[in-house]
């Protein structure tokens, strides 16, 4: 019995100090229960594993160390515990005399992530400027300042990341090379917004009359010395000119172009001159386009089958784009050959624009609208209910606006037009129902995204990026003058009831300037690196408003 009574004692002993632990673990949490642990014992080691929200945690606990648990967590995080993994890099200039330039970023290692790209100037707070899946992003407009930007990935589902910021690129704009309306009006894309403001009152400074008619659909160019230039036509001798003047109105040369002028001219960035001619009827000569250097001596001269109204426009490589009668788009190289032509069914009047990757967007007269590769091929069409003689502006995400005339009477003063929006796919986003949209009305995008355009039923609209009507204001004509919209958001355009108008972002008027009771105001106006602004009038004068 003693024998007996101490092998029990022993057994007891033993099983106080190894299986009662495994015991007391278990019982915090085991096996079946409804947080889903378990615990196992294995020659005198201890594991509890739980299941939360698709993770795995196990915490073991090995003799010896039982105050030391071991924990390991497997699995994947479920997608609304994860992060977007945050570009790499970013990238911007460190200077800019332009205001234009394009900010780029490396792609996130999330697959099918989206980016946020926000910019702060001068210390300011940070203000998103684009939200897509693209990675870069062409700036614009801007004035002098210190502009750093900063860019996140995110996913649906997923946490946003870290934000990867770049340097400071320092805006330092270059007398007159952002002037002509923007840089995008005469060299890449289109969205007539100036970075500059120009603080004029509506008080004349000069006026010069040229004797000569001076083509209301055509504006003038500024060039990076501050030269103002436009051209004329005369229908007495068929011979246009090109005028330079000096920022006092006095002329510093003139240029005779075989038959008249009737584009408005582009200034490169080496100073060249282009614009396009009629060939005049009395004279023979063949129409094209002109290359003119800035002393005013020609440069190259590059012959069409037909007149050239349409503006040049001219891309980051120096290839210049333009429409002509004959039906043609040409893309001329800056030696004055071609690079290539594009053929639609009619007469293009339209200004191309450019937007990303190269491609050039153009209205035709045979009611349609194109996408043009940088090739020359084409990317695709759009169809119009009629002609389309207005020239494409470029929003910030690509949107392309165009309006067009959509009545084939085109003289009714009460006929339909349509401001299209258009993906850059070629599908239709929104279409906005105004009265005419005629040559050379084109809309200016303001830095909210507001698009702005004129009609021949008086009225200036303002149209939310969405498509709805923002307002609208009444001048005491037709409003076929392409608006321009100045630094501080004022918007500038011409009416055929000879006033030039400037009006506040929300519509009401700040001041208007007669130029002529009896003669329109189509042309666009353009604004100085003074503030100055520009604007031909059908009264035979270029008006200087400060």
């Amino acid at each position: 019995m003693n024998r007996l009574s101490r092998k029990s004692r022993m057994a007891f002993v033993f099983f106080l100090l190894f299986a009662a632990p495994v015991f007391l673990f278990s019982g915090c949490g085991g096996s079946g229960s409804s947080n889903g642990t378990s615990a196992n014992t294995n020659n005198g080691n201890s594991s509890s594993t739980n299941n939360i929200g698709g993770l795995t945690n196990t915490v073991s606990n090995t003799t010896g160390n039982s105050n030391t648990p071991n924990n390991t967590v497997t699995g994947t995080p479920p997608k609304n515990l994860q992060s977007a993994s945050a570009p790499a890099s970013i990238s911007a200039p460190s200077s800019s005399s332009s205001g234009y330039f394009t900010v780029s970023w490396s792609a996130s290692s999330t697959s099918g992530a989206a980016y946020v790209l926000e910019t702060s100037k001068n210390s300011g707070a940070f203000t998103g400027i684009y939200n897509g899946t693209n990675t870069s992003f062409k700036v614009s407009g801007l004035s002098n300042g210190n502009y750093v930007y900063r860019v996140k990935a995110t996913k649906a589902g997923y946490t946003g990341s870290a934000y990867t910021t770049s340097g400071t690129c320092t805006v330092n704009l270059v007398l007159g090379l952002a002037k002509t309306v923007s840089p995008e009006f005469r060299i890449n894309n289109r969205t007539n917004r100036s970075s500059i403001t120009s603080g004029a009152t509506g008080q004349k400074k000069w006026a010069y009359f040229f004797g000569d008619g001076i083509q209301d659909y055509s504006s003038p160019a500024i060039g990076a010395d501050g030269t103002l230039y436009t051209g004329t036509y005369n229908y007495n001798s068929d011979n246009g000119k090109l005028y330079a003047f000096n920022p006092d109105g006095s002329v510093k040369w003139t240029f005779t172009a075989h038959g008249n002028v009737y584009s408005s001219p582009a200034v490169g960035a080496d100073g060249t001159i282009y614009f396009g001619s009629d060939g005049g009827n009395l004279s023979g000569a063949a129409p094209g386009l002109y290359a003119v250097n800035p002393d005013g001596t020609q440069k190259w001269y590059f012959v069409t089958r037909n007149a050239i109204g349409s503006s040049p426009t001219i891309g980051d490589d120096g290839t210049i784009y333009v429409g002509c009668n004959d039906g043609n788009i040409y893309a001329i190289n800056p030696d004055g050959t071609k690079k290539w032509n594009f053929q639609t069914g009619s007469d293009v009047g339209s200004s191309p624009s450019i937007g990303d990757a190269g491609t050039i967007y153009v209205g035709s007269d045979d009611n349609h609208v194109y996408a043009i590769n940088p090739d020359g091929s084409e990317k695709w069409s759009f169809p119009t209910v009629f002609g389309v003689e207005s020239s494409p502006a470029i929003g910030a995400d690509g949107t392309i606006y165009i309006g067009s005339c959509d009545n084939s009477n085109s003289s009714d003063n009460g006929s339909d037009g349509n401001l299209y929006a258009i993906n850059s796919d070629g599908t239709q986003k929104w279409v906005f129902h105004t009265s005419c949209i005629y040559t050379p009305s084109s809309a200016a995008i303001g830095a909210d995204g507001t698009i702005y355009i004129g009609s021949d039923g008086h009225n200036l609209f303002a149209i939310n990026p969405d498509g709805t009507q923002k307002w609208a204001f009444t001048a005491g004509s037709y409003v076929q003058s392409p608006p321009v919209v100045g630094g501080d958001g004022t918007i500038y355009f011409g009416s055929d009831d000879g006033y030039l108008y400037a009006l506040n972002p929300n519509g009401s008027l700040q001041w208007k300037f007669m130029m002529t009771p009896y003669y329109g105001a189509d042309a666009s106006p353009v604004i100085g690196a003074d503030g100055t602004i520009y604007m031909g009038s059908e009264d035979d004068n270029l008006y200087a408003i400060h």
